[in-house]
């Protein structure tokens, strides 16, 4: 999983088959919630194009791609089974992998480093309420359950992830307090 540092221009050229199936008929964009309802100006059609654009050599400006749901629903539509969220994914994980992704994938180190320490991704309920409660702030699985995810973290690649996360956007910090 982790350990390569993934090319952006190796991913977009690869992805460019994908793209040049695409007829352009607007089937995704007509479906695509983000491209009918985000104020950043996603188009699903248009990252298509500038998928093909980038195979030419002219940079493309990516910064869009994280305002994809991942929802699929393009995917359903296409008359060519076209994938673009897993285009999407790609891409995402590229520039992440040099450090582009910025506050996006703070959210995705928090949630390992988490899993990590607590076997859950996000915190349960707010600190101070838990402690006027009388509760553990941090409640995390019983110890023997914590082992086996973490060992099965740890062989799907998922702690070397949190790794380079860690390195790339600075630290971690879980949800403590």
């Amino acid at each position: 999983m982790a350990g390569k540092k993934l090319n952006v221009q190796k991913e977009l050229t690869e992805l460019a088959g994908l793209a040049e199936k695409c007829l352009q008929c607007g089937l995704c964009s007509s479906i695509c919630p983000p491209t009918r309802f985000s104020e950043k100006g996603f188009n699903v059609r248009r990252l298509s194009m500038k998928i093909l654009r980038a195979k030419a050599g002219r940079p493309a400006s990516l910064g869009e791609i994280w305002s994809c749901f991942v929802c699929f629903d393009c995917l359903k539509l296409c008359p060519h089974s076209i994938n673009l969220p897993e285009a999407v994914v790609r891409l995402r994980r590229s520039l992440a992998h040099h450090g582009e992704a910025g506050e996006a994938y703070k959210g995705v180190q928090l949630c390992l480093e988490n899993m990590l320490r607590y076997g859950r991704m996000v915190s349960v309920a707010k600190t101070d309420v838990r402690k006027r409660l009388g509760l553990r702030v941090q409640p995390s699985l019983p110890e023997e359950a914590l082992k086996r995810l973490r060992l099965l973290m740890e062989k799907l690649g998922f702690t070397e992830e949190a790794e380079m996360w860690r390195s790339l956007y600075g630290g971690g910090r879980s949800e403590e307090g």
